[in-house]
């Protein structure tokens, strides 16, 4: 792995055009820091979205600048831990946690209902405050 390239994926002030090239690299790890960066633009994120490797689209759950368009395509994939991914991430839209909440395994489902709970609690906990 080249540990230069590694880092530049993760920075969020690396150009897109260097981001889109990283987004190719051969290197797994380099790859998912790049999903995760929230420098990346919509489109590169569409294209993370549909890797082959769930990992990578479930880097791409996680990442706070995913378009929910891009989430609730995620939603359905069929790797769980891709559901899961965006079922434990708070910013998640609602609707999206609520729609995982029947998800077919128990564990995204549960998952799910744990976000929503503690999104309510801290919005609670802001009101209060």
């Amino acid at each position: 792995m080249n540990k230069q390239e590694y880092f530049q994926a993760c920075r969020t002030t690396t150009p897109l055009r260097v981001l889109q090239k990283l987004a190719q690299a051969s290197c797994l790890k380099i790859r998912i820091r790049v999903a995760e960066n929230e420098a990346c633009s919509p489109s590169l994120l569409v294209s993370l979205s549909r890797d082959k490797n769930a990992e990578i689209r479930a880097a791409v759950s996680a990442n706070p600048s995913t378009p929910a368009e891009i989430q609730w395509n995620l939603a359905s994939d069929e790797h769980p831990d891709v559901r899961y991914c965006l079922a434990e991430n708070a910013n998640t839209p609602l609707q999206i946690l609520i729609w995982l909440c029947s998800d077919e395994n128990p564990y995204i489902a549960h998952r799910a209902s744990r976000t929503i709970r503690a999104i309510a609690t801290e919005r609670r906990t802001k009101l209060v405050a």
